[in-house]
């Protein structure tokens, strides 16, 4: 027995005594995981559910441009800037520095309709990101497509609706950019959108139109752009013939100062309006 228990005992692995948590080695801290990099987040696009109005197409819409604004290829087709460019005689460059000329850092801009060509940029860039820069537009497409664009702006917020109809909650901005907006709007929209953007300009703000005018008659462009909006922009022509300024209420109108200015022989206008006061 004893030589079994001495064979036995030399085999047997030696049990260390039990550690106290007091003695016990402390553990090491765990690493406070480091944050992913943040990445460029879309702008905020917003679809408004409360009043159809504000979002579904109007039938004029729907009816003469059925897919430009709605059908994704053709939109983007048409987002072309040298398209563009080409559609404007070649003006368009010139036209977005004039009007990002009379835009300063820290402006707040409200921007009815989305364009192609290069404005949105442009003017994103003027800005820097140090104020709010909202853009309306009534397609879906246009806001989602505009999204992926402009994703690296954090000031930029796109919404979803139609901008004739004012909000819930109108604010005011300094700038307000209507560029190439009312030529596409039947007479009674292009009132009602005049309206509205005088009524959301601050006091010591401008907004600035921008759209066709009146070509000069030896304008060599005067007839065969007449001819086309003839055939693709029908509500073109009573803006070429009356003027912006007569789509507001005389009594409203005479609230504000009105400056205009020409390009390309009269065929392209700014018109400028500021509150008077």
């Amino acid at each position: 027995m004893t030589d079994e228990k001495e064979k036995t005992g030399q085999h047997a692995k030696a049990v260390p005594p039990p550690v106290s948590a007091a003695s016990a080695p402390p553990k090491p801290a765990a690493e406070t995981p480091k944050p992913a990099p943040k990445k460029n987040e879309q702008p905020v696009i917003d679809f408004p559910p409360e009043d159809k109005r504000l979002w579904s197409v109007p039938p004029y819409l729907s009816s003469v441009y059925p897919t430009v604004y709605f059908k994704k290829p053709v939109s983007r087709f048409f987002q072309n800037e040298n398209l563009a460019s080409l559609l404007t005689c070649f003006r368009l460059n010139r036209l977005v520095r004039a009007v990002n000329d009379r835009i300063k850092q820290g402006d707040s801009v409200l921007q009815t309709g989305l364009t192609a060509g290069p404005l949105e940029r442009e003017i994103a860039i003027n800005l820097n990101g140090q104020s709010l820069y909202e853009i309306e537009d009534i397609s879906r497409v246009q806001a989602l497509t505009a999204g992926s664009k402009y994703a690296s702006w954090k000031n930029i917020r796109l919404l979803s609706r139609d901008f004739t109809f004012p909000r819930e909650h109108e604010i005011k901005y300094d700038k307000v950019v209507v560029f190439f907006t009312l030529h596409e709007l039947p007479d009674p929209r292009k009132k009602a959108l005049m309206e509205r953007v005088l009524d959301v300009v601050n006091p010591n703000g401008e907004v600035l139109f921008v759209d066709y005018g009146m070509p000069s008659p030896y304008n060599p462009m005067k007839y065969p752009v007449i001819l086309f909006n003839r055939l693709h922009e029908p509500f073109a022509e009573s803006l070429m013939t009356k003027g912006i300024k007569s789509f507001v209420d005389t009594a409203k109108a005479a609230k504000y100062t009105w400056t205009e200015e020409s390009f390309f022989g009269g065929l392209y206008r700014i018109v400028t309006a500021s509150l008077k006061g």
